[in-house]
């Protein structure tokens, strides 16, 4: 299948072995395309969105809307949030919009388990989706105290730092607030005895099993975006300035130095997806990086990645709307 733009259309063509065959011809440029499970799916910058199965039906996948995160569960299902408060959910055969109350902006978007889903929300609420219907907790605070970043260890536990350095833990019935300096982006991996966790914002920190909080003070590489990994051993804090990786011997610099990184899925060691200059997505491993899509026309912000028997699942998103 391929995509032929020019004249403000988009073609889709197909190739049966002998010639090429005119499939659909979309009103807009710059459509892409993918493989999936059920066929072929065309989405274009305005996220209208076209999939073959018996015949070409048109799916609605919210037009405009700049999606700002994404995250993959282990059924494939994807889920995106976006800072005009939109979060769509695509099941494997549709797009369905689920609305927020009040519609505010969605900074994280993850699954708690495989039919619940979370999100950070403005003004230190957290949303919780689950059999068709949202519930809100409200963790306090001001404007500024947004919740910024999400991570779930997949076995009920939790964890919600915001913009003002302050990381939360789920209890199973409540949160409640950990000592972490100025850590405003975290991800971690579980251990048989809890959940680890490191962190990035104004600091660098490690939280242990114990559930103390160890920082690093590098406020001359204050641009950090998040932290993304693999593994115990293979966590990175990205972002406009000088990335760092943790590994065995804690923190350093990464070699060689990366830089403008804003969205990253995995660890280096064990093979990164980021988001590099807003408009490329590259791969990068053993100190080489691959470019994998350069466009200059989009607007990427968010990513993730969903390990299979075949390789790695990445779904990327951005303005207006593109989802690959």
């Amino acid at each position: 299948h391929v995509v032929q733009s020019g004249g403000f259309k988009s073609r889709i063509y197909e190739w049966d072995g002998n010639a090429w065959e005119l499939l659909l011809e979309l009103p807009w440029w710059g459509a892409v395309i993918s493989e999936s499970t059920d066929g072929l799916v065309v989405l274009d910058r305005y996220g209208i969105g076209y999939r073959e199965s018996e015949g070409w039906t048109r799916e609605q996948v919210a037009p405009q809307v700049p999606y700002e995160c994404v995250a993959l569960n282990s059924r494939g299902e994807i889920a995106v949030g976006s800072s005009s408060g939109v979060v769509s959910i695509h099941d494997g055969s549709r797009w369905r919009d689920i609305p927020i109350d009040g519609a505010p902006s969605v900074f994280d978007i993850e699954y708690f388990d495989d039919s619940t889903l979370l999100v950070a929300l403005e003004e230190g609420r957290l949303g919780w989706y689950e059999d068709g219907a949202w519930r809100f907790d409200d963790l306090g605070g001001p404007r500024h105290a947004s919740l910024s970043s999400l991570w779930c260890d997949g076995e009920g536990g939790a964890f919600v730092a915001n913009y003002e350095g302050v990381v939360f833990r789920y209890s199973g019935d409540t949160w409640v607030s950990e000592d972490a300096s100025m850590i405003q982006q975290i991800w971690g991996w579980s251990t048989d005895s809890g959940p680890k966790l490191v962190g990035a914002g104004y600091d660098l920190g490690v939280r242990d099993n114990n559930g103390i909080w160890t920082t690093l003070d590098v406020h001359r590489d204050t641009a950090f975006e998040g932290v993304s990994g693999s593994g115990p051993n293979d966590a990175i804090a990205y972002g406009y300035g000088i990335a760092w990786t943790y590994g065995v011997d804690g923190w350093s610099i990464t070699d060689p130095p990366l830089v403008s990184w804003h969205a990253v899925a995995g660890g280096l060691a064990g093979g990164a997806f980021g988001i590099e200059e807003s408009s490329r997505i590259v791969y990068s491993r053993n100190g080489a990086t691959e470019t994998l899509l350069d466009s200059p026309d989009l607007i990427l912000t968010g990513i993730d990645m969903r390990k299979t028997e075949f390789g790695p699942d990445v779904v990327a998103v951005g303005s207006p709307g593109i989802v690959y």
